[in-house]
């Protein structure tokens, strides 16, 4: 039974993992040149489906369903690497255009395959000669140090793009790629499990959480990714943003009197309540006040010391302080909408966030020790 159950999931998610693949391969992607990594991250994704099918329809062929096998434990080590590798390029490509080429691709797979190599080789002369078990054991802990190596790589470049969204967007944009640090965590999860179900092959609990766990992740990541195709205009400003300079004079006077400029302008726009515009970025900013965006994205880091998102919000927030005192009738949803807010959610946990209370507990208990503005 045990062995009918190994034989349908195997087919299934090889069978499952070739669909993917073949439709990463035609995949239309929009005409962009900020595509390009896009369509990197498409071969290699494509790789990565399609080397998951075909290494499982070996092991098919094999007609192998012991689980401790050598050959069995070989090849889900060799995919798990080749994965790890391919899956961890892809989620950086989504949210890095730049740092993915493919002599970085190569280099990483060259190791892989010299592992790979070898393995056949030994396995071929025996699968319990010296240099069999040698080169396993060293390709486990290859596969260990690969896995934290992506983690830190990962969550480093992930950090980044946030930061750039974040001096970039006013609003809550920066949560439609989520799915990517939720699909990294998946897979790094799946990895994990992969490592655990190889030292010890006989946990049955530890091989059906595997074998159920992967074919969800692959679908989950399968439709982000060729939605993507479609969301990329929110992360394509985040990576153009990082090409531009600072217009900056080398004297120290000229320095000051430009950030005088900018701050006096700043001052005017905030007076005038230009902030309470729904979908602001960093780019409407600039070109509102003439000025270089990078310079006023650093400007308001340095002297605001916040990001542009939480400047912004910080001044919605404050207007919606000052509504919810002067209009103490007025809802909560109608404050929130005149603040500039057009999700209330948003407005509750940003107003949450800046003063630690509630609109309405906030409301409360200021009218509570100002009694005349109750009237």
């Amino acid at each position: 039974m045990e062995d009918i159950v190994y034989s349908v999931i195997t087919a299934f998610t090889s069978g499952g993992s070739l669909v993917f693949g073949l439709c990463f391969l035609f995949l239309y992607i929009p005409e962009s040149t900020f595509l390009g990594g896009y369509r990197i991250a498409r071969k290699t994704a494509a790789a990565a489906y399609l080397g998951l099918s075909s290494l499982y329809l070996i092991e098919i062929f094999f007609d192998n369903h012991d689980i401790g096998h050598p050959l069995s434990q070989s090849i889900k080590l060799t995919v798990g690497s080749v994965q790890a590798l391919f899956f961890t390029y892809t989620f950086i490509s989504l949210i890095n255009t730049r740092f993915v080429t493919e002599k970085k691709v190569w280099r990483e797979l060259l190791p892989i395959l010299f592992f790979i190599v070898i393995m056949v080789v030994s396995y071929v002369l025996g699968s319990n000669s010296l240099i069999f078990k040698i080169n396993y054991y060293l390709f486990v802990v290859y596969y260990v140090v690969r896995l934290i190596r992506y983690l830190v790589l990962f969550l480093k470049e992930y950090r980044a793009c946030f930061g750039r969204a974040d001096n970039y967007y006013s609003g809550e944009e920066n949560l439609r790629f989520r799915w990517i640090y939720y699909s990294f965590f998946g897979m790094f999860a799946i990895g994990v499990m992969l490592l655990l179900l190889l030292f010890f092959p006989g946990n049955k609990f530890i091989y059906y959480l595997f074998i159920l766990s992967f074919m969800p992740f692959y679908s989950y990541f399968g439709v982000g990714f060729i939605n993507y195709a479609y969301r990329y205009k929110i992360i394509e400003p985040l990576a153009s943003g990082d090409s531009q300079r600072e217009i900056l004079t080398g004297n120290k006077n000229d320095k000051r009197k430009q950030s005088e400029i900018i701050g006096e302008a700043l001052n005017r726009w905030v007076l005038q309540e230009r902030f309470l515009q729904q979908g602001l970025t960093i780019e409407d900013l600039s070109s509102e006040l003439n000025t270089n965006r990078t310079y006023l994205s650093a400007y308001i880091n340095q002297v605001k010391k916040q990001s542009f998102r939480s400047w912004i919000n910080h001044l919605k927030i404050g207007k919606a302080q000052k509504l919810l005192l002067d209009h103490p009738e007025m809802l909560v949803v109608e404050v929130a909408c005149l603040a500039g807010y057009t999700d209330s959610s948003n407005f509750n946990k940003q107003f949450v966030k800046i003063t630690g209370s509630s609109a309405q507990n906030w409301r409360n208990r200021q009218l509570a020790q100002n009694p005349i503005k109750a009237k």
